[in-house]
């Protein structure tokens, strides 16, 4: 239910997403390019920041969700779904947890309740 909801309201905002500069995201090289050349932020209010970056491990590429104290977690075995409204990137972690990120056309990481923005390239 709420990622229907998520999927719903990400669509319904789009027209404001189109209004700045799209990234190109129609493929997995460029979804995988756009995420491994930037790091991305996000701010929790009252806390601390969060980053998401893609790294190249011994096992392929990977997302490493990290703090401001150091810790992180890490989702291999990366699948990318391509969709015209909001492609997402899927990675599995080592309690058989999971991270579903959708990329924005502006290039805006998104996951449940929070967003990532490009900082650094």
């Amino acid at each position: 239910m709420k990622k229907l909801l998520f999927i719903s309201l990400l669509c319904f905002s789009l027209p404001v997403f189109y209004a700045q500069n799209a990234v190109d995201l129609s493929s997995k090289e460029s979804i995988e390019s756009w995420i491994s050349t930037h790091q991305f932020k996000a701010s929790v209010e009252g806390d601390f920041d969060m980053y998401l970056e893609m790294e190249q491990l011994s096992t392929g590429p990977s997302l490493v969700l990290s703090n401001d104290h150091g810790k992180r977690k890490i989702f291999g075995q990366l699948t990318y779904q391509l969709t015209q409204t909001a492609p997402s990137v899927i990675g599995i972690g080592e309690t058989e947890s999971s991270l579903e990120i959708f990329i924005s056309p502006e290039g805006n990481l998104m996951t449940e309740g929070m967003t990532f923005i490009p900082v650094k390239e």
